[in-house]
């Protein structure tokens, strides 16, 4: 069993103009296809840390690039359902989830790709990698205790191990449960 690191996510964003992103950044997102959908650009706050993010939808598929305030890439992630996960990654957060809590009902999942892995190779390669394995698998989920439900960020290693969780402040994902 691994020790993991519980803290609270009090995330807030706000969309922003393109000339408002780090240029570095934007130098990065240029090597993109042309043909990116919806894409927008956000300013995210999370506790004490501040970054930008840009969302996209591309070949069917939801994206998001975080970069550091100094337009450093932090990681790329990729919206996906539970189902859609490998069979030994769902049987090893299921049995996680079932043995912790009454109950649980996942809300989104994306797959992680770390700035020192993944996202580099997934950008350089202009997202057409099919068959890269995430770094992590980032989990949004609502569990149940013996003190009732709570929403929760759960961050799980690429084997299906847990890393962190971190208890989500209301205000930043309302919009998901309503």
């Amino acid at each position: 069993m691994c020790n993991v690191h519980a803290q609270n996510k009090n995330e807030y964003e706000h969309r922003i103009s393109r000339a408002e992103f780090p240029e570095s950044a934007l130098e990065t997102l240029n090597k993109l296809p042309e043909n990116l959908k919806k894409q927008r650009f956000l300013k995210e706050l999370d506790n004490s840390k501040s970054s930008f993010e840009t969302k996209f939808k591309h070949a069917g598929k939801w994206y998001s690039i975080e970069f550091s305030e100094q337009g450093i890439l932090e990681d790329v992630e990729i919206y996906t359902k539970f189902k859609n996960l490998s069979k030994t990654v769902k049987k090893s957060i299921k049995t996680s989830l079932d043995r912790d809590y009454k109950r649980h009902k996942i809300f989104k999942v994306q797959l992680q790709f770390l700035k020192d892995k993944g996202a580099t190779y997934l950008l350089n390669n202009q997202l057409k990698n099919k068959d890269l394995k995430p770094d992590s698998y980032e989990v949004v989920a609502a569990l149940k205790d013996s003190e009732g439900w709570n929403l929760y960020e759960l961050t799980y290693a690429n084997n299906g191990e847990l890393l962190l969780k971190r208890l989500i402040e209301r205000t930043s994902y309302e919009h998901i449960l309503y």
